[in-house]
């Protein structure tokens, strides 16, 4: 979320810091199928174990695939596998990337406490941005 309120574009880069191997193999095989074309979900996104690192490569990779938060979330949904987990992680990459009014607000009205997570999600962005003035080389 950091990177995206920084404005870092989104990369097909392991994150720095990861050092296990088995997450950095699921992460390239997620990512090698972004150069698959079509509207398609790629093979290699469909039916991912319910290993954490493959969830967690397989949803970063549909979110860079698809630039629409909903047709991302909802492609995540019908993968197969772990689609619940995918589809939520997908739906948090894009909110952190593009901010939470992406998501229609007759959507998010009918969340159960949809006013905690609002205050919430308001709350990490507001904190994500003072964190990243505080950093600024220009303070």
């Amino acid at each position: 979320m950091y990177d995206a309120v920084a404005g870092v574009p989104a990369s097909r880069d392991v994150p720095s810091g990861i050092d296990d191997l088995e997450f950095i193999a699921a992460w390239h095989s997620a990512h090698r199928c972004l150069d698959e074309t079509g509207d398609a979900l790629p093979g290699g996104l469909r039916d991912v174990a319910m290993s954490g690192w493959e969830t967690v490569a397989a949803a970063h990779a549909i979110a860079l695939r698809y630039s629409d938060p909903l047709e991302a979330i909802g492609r995540a949904a019908a993968s197969g596998g772990d689609t619940d987990t995918i589809a939520s992680i997908v739906g948090a990459i894009a909110g952190a990337r593009d901010g939470g009014a992406v998501f229609p607000r007759e959507l998010v009205e009918r969340l159960s406490c949809h006013e905690t997570l609002t205050r919430i999600v308001n709350d990490l962005w507001l904190a994500t941005t003072r964190q990243l003035n505080a950093n600024s080389p220009e303070t």
